[in-house]
Parts: C-alpha cells; structure tokens; sequence
C-alpha cells in the first residue's frame, strides 16, 4: 500500500494551497520524505499528476537543489506520457545523471540513472546503453537502505526483467532474489507481487517446476491474505502451466480455463492466447486432434489483439509448432511442413530481436565497468600501503632525532660535572654518534627499499595494462571495418609490427586470412572466434584449413608453430 503520510497530515492543503506553500512543505525533507509525498499525491491520478507538475513548473532552474531535481523527476515518473518519445527528455535525463553525481546526490544519481535505463529501453529501445544504465545505477543503490531509499525493489525488479527479456534467468533470478529480501520495505503490494511472480516465471523457464511451483504457491498465499483477485488468477494460471509441464491434465484444465477467461474479461490478450495454447496441448496429448485444433484457433483469434510485437511473435511461434504437430498427427503432411516453416520463421525473428550481439556488448561495457572499479581500489589500497611505509620510515626519524637530541642535552649537562666523569662522557658522546651512522645507513637501506617497490609497482601495472589489452582484444566483436581497426590497433601494441611480419612471410594472404591468423595468435578456440567475426565454427574451421594449403602446413601443429615464429 502506498505511504499516504503527507496527505493523511494535510487532507485539505494539496489541492486548495498555492503551490508555492507546497513546495515549502518539502523544503528540509529526506529523499524519502519527499518520495513518500509524490507518491501519495500519484496515486489520485489525473489530480495528482496535475499537482505535481504544478510545482515542477514553478522552478525555473531543474537543478538549484535536491528538491527541484526530484520535483522533475516526479514529473516524469506519475506522467501518463512519461515514455513518450522527446529530445529534450532525454537531454534532461542525461543532464540530471551528471549533475547529481557532480554533487554526490547519490540518491538522485540512482534515481536519475534509473528513469535513464527505463526511458531508453522502452521508447528508445537501445537495450545495450539500458542494460549499461541499469547497471550503474545498481553500484549506487545497491547498498541503499531500502526505508531510504523506497525504489530500491523497482529499480532491482527493472534489472531483472531486463536479463529476463533476454532469457538470462540465472541473472534475472540473483536481482529478483535481492529485491525479494527487502521484506516488509517494499513500495507496494503490486510490485512486490509481480517482481515475486516473475521469479517463478524464471525457474519454470528453466524446468525447475517443483522450485517454480514452491514460488507460485507461496505468491497465491500472499494474493490470498490480501485479496488481490487479479493477482490470485494470473497466479494459479502459472501454477496451471507448470502441472501441465509436469503431465497432470487434471489439476492443469481448471486453472488455466480460469485464466483465459480473465483475460478476455480484462481484456489481457497474451494471458488469455497462451493459457489457450496450454489447454490445446493437453487436448494433443490426449489425442483430441479437432478439440486441440479448435484450441489453437482460438489462441490464434486472442494473440492477434497483441499489442506488443515480441510477445506476439513468441505466441505465433507455439501456434505454428502445435498446429504443425496437429496436421503431422492427422496425416495432412503438407499443412504440417507448411507451419513447420512458419514457425521457423516467427523464431528467426524471435532471435533477431533478442540481440545476442545487443547483449554481449553491453555485458562487455558492464564487465568493463566492473573492472575499472576493481582496478580502482587495488590502487587506493597500494596508495595507502605506500602512505603507511613512508609514515613509519618518517616516525622512526623523528624518534630517532628525539633520542639523540635527548643524548645531546645530557652531555651538555655532564659537562659541569667533575673532571671525572668526562671520559664517560666521551664513550657516551661516540656511542650517541655511532647510532646517528647507524640510523642515517637505515634511513638509505629504506629510502633503497621504497625505490624497489615503486619499481615492482611499476611493472606490475604494465602487466596489468598488457593483461587488460589482452581482455579487450579477446571480447572484441569484428562485425565491422571501424571494430576491426580498433582491434588492430589495441593488437599492435601488445605484439608489435605483427602485420608488417605477417605480410613479409605471405605476402598474398587475403584480409579475412589475416583476421583468422590474429585470433589465431590469440589461441582462442574455433567458438569464440566465430562469435567475434560473425560466423560459424565450421566456417572458421574451413578458413584454418585454407591457410594451412596456402602455407604448405599438414597439420594444426605446424600452424601453431607457424603462429609462434610471426
């Protein structure tokens, strides 16, 4: 349930008040105070999202303060037009994330980059510079108390549905883990249910049915206690769905019966199309062809209303494969082969617009991302073990002047004593001397020591700077001239002048020739090569086996070999 803290407090003053006694009303609060009130004053709708861009409209500088920059990004986040495509909006977001980490709002900064990752996944659908988006705000927020920080469960959910989309469950399932933790400082009933809910989604995409059915029997508890009735459906749907998957017809049909019907009540098209599908697949099961094929058919009717194209194409692809499955089991070949194709065809699309390529760049830019920041404290913790060295070396000194001083005084003194105690004062005078050689002589052993660590620093971090080309040269991607230059060059300076050898040893090798030869060098296996250069194995494979006759070489070995001396 929503905080509704502020308009318990002030039931008269959000819509009768200027706005300029709203905007005082914030004035001093917490990120959190303020949240609670836009997101009480967001749940009147219409009212309320008039309200708050009411007050954004009064600060005619976004960025004055903490409260004007959270002003407007309230605006945008109760706005019905919120994921509408604007320039300007995203020149705002980008202009928000800068100025709240300039100032250390880290809050902000998370909530900014947040919003950021949303709007570029939806409107401007780059799905590589979102997933970046999501993951720099994770590295603010992560640690983020939630009763602090109240989006802390929707940011999280936001990341995992990401990798969800991209059907990576296993990341999906860490952030959705994460967010489920949180407890009771969820924002609301709805999101907690849904981000509870996707979980099981993700282990019954991965055929952990009984974790699956664990999740969603736990989640129908939660929608029970509270009665969310539209939940309590979409969840014994699901539940529906994995008894199919476990082959108990019996237990499934009612379940899922109940959830096509919510979906043409609502109307939730791609519910109501894929619990039909399910339906028709126990009917195939039990060999009623023509109950199955009405089944399917209807499916079809439902997954046509689907707004979302993906979704859509997900769904047309299982109506292909069944209604394949129902003409092969009735004899009619042709119609079978036909859907069999249309099928393939809907998965082509499926896989073009998953983006594996979208995925592994921006996996490539977060890894980075997490390296820099490793690299980062490695050095923070070498700066401040050097600090401590230098310290003890400089206390030891001031310890050691202190002493001879002390040394000194006491001669002096001892001078005014009787002739008889000069000799003695001599042995102590000399010995006072020996140990100032002594501590001059450490003073030089360490300076020497410090000399030697800095050395080792040194190369230490040109291992680490040739260990990081290395990394960039093995996750490059080749699909393009500009991608194949930058790889070139981050080459050259790990093995100089490589090309220049190569063309001297075979002056007629062809550019795609030299790619294969410098990946080769790399000794990254026939896989990895494929995915950087866009082809298959078996192509990288036949390109090997055609340098080899250009080059006279028998075997791998001697390619290898061949590889060493370039």
């Amino acid at each position: 349930m929503r905080n509704s803290f502020f308009l318990l407090l002030f039931p008269s003053f959000i819509f009768s008040c200027d706005n300029d006694r709203g905007s005082h009303l914030l004035a001093g609060k917490s990120y959190a105070e303020r949240f609670a009130f836009f997101d009480s004053v967001g749940a009147i709708k219409e009212k309320g999202y008039a309200f708050i861009d009411s007050l954004d409209r009064l600060n005619s500088d976004k960025f004055k303060d903490k409260l004007t920059l959270q002003t407007a990004l309230a605006t945008i986040r109760y706005s019905v037009n919120r994921y509408d495509m604007s320039s300007s909006k995203e020149a705002f977001f980008m202009a928000a994330v800068e100025k709240a980490k300039d100032k250390k709002w880290n809050k902000l900064y998370a909530e900014a980059l947040e919003q950021l990752g949303s709007y570029t996944w939806v409107t401007l659908g780059d799905k590589n510079k979102a997933l970046q988006y999501y993951h720099r705000a994770y590295l603010v927020y992560h640690s983020f108390d939630p009763r602090e920080f109240p989006i802390k469960f929707l940011c999280l959910s936001e990341y995992a549905g990401a990798y969800y989309s991209f059907e990576q469950y296993d990341k999906a399932i860490a952030f959705l883990s994460e967010a489920i933790q949180l407890g009771d400082y969820k924002p609301d009933r709805g999101s907690f249910i849904s981000g509870w809910n996707t979980l099981g989604l993700c282990y019954r995409a991965k055929g952990e049915y009984e974790k699956a059915l664990e999740i969603f029997n736990d989640v129908l508890a939660y929608t029970e206690k509270y009665n969310e009735d539209t939940w309590r459906t979409i969840v014994r749907g699901n539940i529906g769905t994995v008894y199919h998957f476990l082959n108990k017809p019996e237990r499934a049909s009612p379940l899922l019966e109940e959830e096509v019907i919510r979906g043409i009540t609502e109307p939730d098209w791609k519910a109501a199309s894929s619990a039909q599908l399910y339906l028709a697949e126990i009917e195939l099961n039990a060999g009623n062809l023509s109950l199955a094929a009405g089944s399917i058919h209807k499916a079809r009717d439902y997954s046509i209303k689907v707004k979302l194209e993906r979704t859509n194409s997900k769904v047309l692809k299982r109506i292909f494969d069944d209604l394949a499955l129902v003409y092969r089991m009735s004899g009619d070949y042709r119609l079978s082969l036909l859907y069999t194709d249309s099928a393939r065809i809907v998965n082509d699309s499926i896989q073009k617009k998953l983006g594996a390529n979208i995925l592994l760049n921006a996996q490539n830019q977060i890894d980075l991302a997490n390296f820099n920041e490793e690299k980062k404290t490695t050095e923070r913790i070498n700066n401040y073990v050097r600090n401590m060295l230098i310290g003890g070396i400089v206390l030891l000194g001031i310890t050691s002047l202190l002493f001879i001083r002390r040394q000194q005084i006491k001669h002096s003194q001892r001078q005014k004593q009787v002739q008889a105690e000069k000799k003695k004062m001599e042995n102590e005078l000399k010995a006072a001397t020996q140990e100032l050689h002594h501590f001059a002589r450490s003073l030089e052993e360490k300076n020497a020591i410090i000399e030697k660590i800095q050395l080792l620093q040194t190369t230490k971090q040109q291992d680490e700077e040739k260990y990081e080309l290395l990394s960039k040269l093995e996750k490059s991607v080749l699909l393009t001239d500009e991608q194949w230059n930058e790889f070139t060059s981050l080459f050259e300076k790990v093995y100089g002048n490589f090309f220049l050898r190569l063309k001297d040893k075979v002056p007629a090798i062809s550019p795609a020739e030299i790619r294969i030869i410098a990946l080769g060098k790399l000794k990254l296996s026939n896989k990895t090569m494929a995915g950087m250069l866009g082809i298959t194995p078996d192509a990288v494979r036949m390109n090997k086996f055609r340098i080899r006759k250009k080059l006279n070489l028998e075997e791998e070995a001697e390619f290898e070999k061949f590889l060493q001396s370039v």
